[in-house]
């Protein structure tokens, strides 16, 4: 007698001093006892667990029908379960956690009594959930190389086989058509690389934490759209004092995206004009800069401005390379804890333009 005392009182020392959650119950599901842990997953004081059910009260609905189903099966002679469930806390949060459930009683005339151990695998969930970010987004990846990168490279490879020919045929090329595609085409693939290899940073640069100065980004943008291959551009932008944000090295993929998008989207026999306005704006208590980037190209109909920041990542749609651009936009200004939208150039006449705006919260340090 005095073994099985002590063996049961190291027992209960274990179940005490380890760093899993332990609750033992009886069949209605009032509380026999639980360990420290167990209250301290749960955010309760020991009394304040008086007068509470597990699982009714400590899981939420579904998580509480299976283990009232585990609890049948137990009885009836079924093996141990084990699964995943969300555990309710005092504050009202979830927290993942894998139960198993058992059953014990002397014999079958005796009253029998259910108990758990818990753990938390709040971890074990992320490295999942990351898990799978990482399989779709190389899934993602591969399907823009095999797919859009692709089409592009054969309308440019069909564009210069036509000049070759002609170079055999004729001595000389004069239709440029024939040059100017398969340069188009390039560019456009080079557009997409950039653009997953800017996604790939996303996941893995830090978040916001430097003051980054949208002048000297915006100055960096404008010289790089001024001067493109058989297109007539004019970037106007004039600096205002000193505007800085609170962002990161990322921050100049968003007006990179948002010009290069006028350019991309505008007919190429057509002059195009962009201006970038930037200026700084209150809403309430919070200053913000602003930065307009309006153009005279073809303009966004009503049906398409609400949408065409989610083009990239519509339910039941093959992600295309052509809604990327303005997904990292999104993306990147909603991670700086900005706002990005699109209205008309002109007010009412979407065939007048388009104009981007782009608002930051002003970094005040």
């Amino acid at each position: 007698m005095k073994q099985l005392h002590e063996l049961g009182r190291f027992a209960a020392d274990a179940i005490n001093m380890g760093a899993v959650a332990f609750v033992a119950w009886y069949r209605d599901g009032r509380i026999l006892t639980a360990n420290p842990q167990f209250f301290e997953m749960t955010g309760y004081a020991g009394d304040e667990t008086s007068g509470m059910l597990w699982p009714m009260d400590f899981t939420t609905p579904e998580s509480k029908d299976s283990i009232i189903h585990a609890m049948d099966g137990l009885y009836k002679g079924e093996k141990a379960y084990h699964h995943d469930e969300d555990l309710i806390r005092k504050d009202g949060s979830k927290l993942p956690v894998e139960v198993f459930v058992h059953i014990y009683y002397p014999d079958r005339q005796a009253e029998h009594y259910y108990y758990s151990f818990i753990s938390d695998i709040t971890q074990r969930k992320e490295s999942e959930k990351a898990l799978k970010r990482s399989k779709a987004s190389t899934d993602l990846y591969l399907d823009i190389l095999t797919h859009d990168i692709n089409n592009m490279n054969q309308v440019g490879i069909g564009y210069l086989e036509l000049a070759i020919d002609h170079l055999r045929t004729e001595g000389k090329i004069t239709d440029k058509t024939l040059l100017e595609r398969p340069l188009m085409a390039l560019e456009y693939t080079t557009s997409i690389i950039r653009n997953v290899r800017t996604l790939q940073r996303i996941e893995s640069v830090e978040a916001p934490g430097e003051p980054v100065d949208i002048c000297s980004v915006l100055l960096e943008v404008k010289k790089q759209y001024s001067r493109v291959p058989g297109r007539e551009v004019t970037i106007n932008y004039r600096p205002t004092p000193e505007c800085y944000v609170l962002a990161n090295e990322l921050l100049h993929e968003v007006f990179l995206n948002l010009v290069g998008n006028a350019v991309k989207h505008s007919d190429p026999k057509k002059p195009l004009t962009v201006n970038i306005i930037q200026r700084l704006v209150s809403e309430g208590d919070k200053k913000y800069c602003r930065v307009d980037i309006e153009d005279n190209g073809p303009g966004i109909p009503d049906e398409m401005k609400k949408s065409i920041f989610e083009r990239f990542r519509q339910e039941g749609v093959r992600p295309r390379a052509r809604g990327l651009g303005l997904y990292i936009v999104r993306t990147l200004v909603e991670e700086y804890k900005g706002k990005v939208w699109v209205e008309d150039r002109v007010p009412g006449d979407h065939t007048k333009g388009a104009r981007l705006v782009v608002m930051l919260p002003l970094f005040d340090g």
